[in-house]
């Protein structure tokens, strides 16, 4: 599961003009930091908003992990359009229910039968909400420093 950090049209063209100033490897590497930056600031957030010890309805996780610690940002190149996506979710391995926790689930008997929903928390759409501009300056600011580094060079 996770959520996805794009930049829109309107600020991708702008930042573009900056970056034409920057070859093509340095321009991906720039782009693919600054994606990084906004997911980090994402990411943050929702490791204080996912549910933890001692919370109604927390649901603990597997062994002595905790969704909390375990929210990871993974910036790449973006396939289908120019520049760079930031995949922020938890590490699948060490917290499998994190879609649960997050989307909601059905509670079922080991028979089958359904005895209830348990409502999801949503505590990474909140925190790509609640982190709008922050993220958004961590990106300009990421993009600014690799352009002035890469300008130096």
């Amino acid at each position: 599961m996770g959520v996805q950090l794009m930049l829109d049209n309107a600020s991708f063209a702008k930042l573009d003009q900056q970056l034409a100033k920057l070859g093509a490897i340095d321009r991906g590497q720039a782009l693919v930091q600054a994606a990084a930056a906004g997911g980090d600031v994402v990411a943050k957030r929702a490791s204080e908003l996912a549910p933890q010890p001692g919370m109604p309805d927390y649901t603990g996780g597997r062994g002595d992990e905790r969704l909390a610690d375990n929210i990871l940002v993974k910036a790449k190149h973006a396939d289908r359009v120019p520049g760079a996506i930031a995949v922020i979710g938890a590490d699948y391995k060490k917290t499998p229910h994190e879609h649960l926790v997050e989307e909601g689930h059905r509670m079922v008997t080991h028979a089958g039968k359904q005895v209830g929903t348990v409502e999801g928390k949503h505590f990474l759409a909140k925190a790509v909400e609640q982190r709008q501009v922050e993220m958004k300056q961590a990106i300009n600011s990421s993009l600014d420093h690799g352009i002035a580094r890469a300008v130096r060079s």
